[in-house]
């Protein structure tokens, strides 16, 4: 399993959302910490953004309509194309783009 700073950043987000975490919430202290210990074990990797990423982020603008909540999607299947690693995700609107190893999980 592994983080980028996009996925960091939604986990920071997520845990301290009280909508999401309801009486579980986290202060940002807190959260930063969380994600540190998660970031600490051996089988979680934190990958720094891959070479070839801007290209393949950039033929994606170009050849697929991407509204404003699918900016992020699209760098996260160019971050995955880039670094040759596995997509894993509920969300089937990944499969659009071409050369992603997806894994899609079903609910």
């Amino acid at each position: 399993m592994g983080f980028c700073r996009v996925t960091a950043l939604a986990f920071l987000r997520h845990l301290t959302n009280p909508l999401i975490m309801q009486s579980a919430v986290l202060t940002t202290k807190r959260a930063w910490e969380e994600l540190e210990r998660w970031l600490a074990m051996p089988e979680v990797v934190f990958f720094e953004e891959p070479s070839g990423l801007h290209e393949v982020l950039g033929s994606f603008a170009a050849t697929l309509t991407l509204g404003q909540a699918s900016w992020t999607d699209a760098y996260l299947a160019a971050f995955c194309i880039s670094e040759g690693c596995r997509m894993v995700s509920f969300d089937g609107g990944f499969r659009r783009f071409a050369g992603l190893d997806l894994l899609e999980l079903k609910a």
